[in-house]
């Protein structure tokens, strides 16, 4: 369950991000805006920030994240 949401976020953030009550800008495009946005607005803290990107580089260097969502 968890790994098809992360699925669905890689291909939609904004569809994701809007599915949990946050409605993103829709003039960000770069993930880094996107990343900036929420650690600025207070949406989410530095430290939820590092524990998903340590998940997601745990899942691609395992090599269960494709290289480029579809």
């Amino acid at each position: 369950m968890m790994f098809e949401g992360l699925m669905s976020f890689l291909k939609n953030p904004f569809q994701a991000w809007a599915g949990k009550g946050v409605n993103m800008p829709s003039n960000l495009s770069d993930p880094n805006d996107m990343i900036n946005y929420l650690l600025q607005s207070g949406k989410i803290t530095q430290e939820q920030y590092n524990q998903a990107y340590a998940q997601f580089k745990s899942l691609s260097n395992s090599g269960l994240l494709p290289k480029r969502p579809v």
